[in-house]
């Protein structure tokens, strides 16, 4: 099955992981300059936000983008993907499942 990354914004600690995660996903190297997720902290209010850069299909070529069980999906041709309108990991793999097998 193919590697997603899942960001759970309720849950972010403003570690900056999923930056790494992402960069070394696309880049094949971890450089917070290559990321497309980008890690938004207030720490006056005491939170952090992650973001998800919504181009990064059309920036890197995917395969397949489209709309099922109302979520957005957007399949790379290495296998990657990704599943808008769902912070569940589990509802994203029976998704991904579902749609793109593995």
């Amino acid at each position: 099955m193919a590697k997603m990354l899942m960001i759970h914004a309720d849950k972010c600690t403003g570690c900056r992981n999923s930056e790494l995660a992402c960069s070394m996903s696309h880049e094949g190297a971890f450089r917070l300059q290559a990321t497309s997720v980008h890690v938004y902290t207030w720490e006056r209010e005491g939170f952090s936000v992650p973001m998800m850069c919504q181009q990064c299909h059309d920036e890197n070529g995917h395969l397949i983008k489209f709309r099922a069980d109302d979520h957005d999906m957007v399949v790379f041709p290495d296998g990657r993907a990704m599943v808008f309108g769902t912070s569940d990991s589990k509802r994203a793999l029976s998704l991904y499942g579902k749609y793109v097998g593995g």
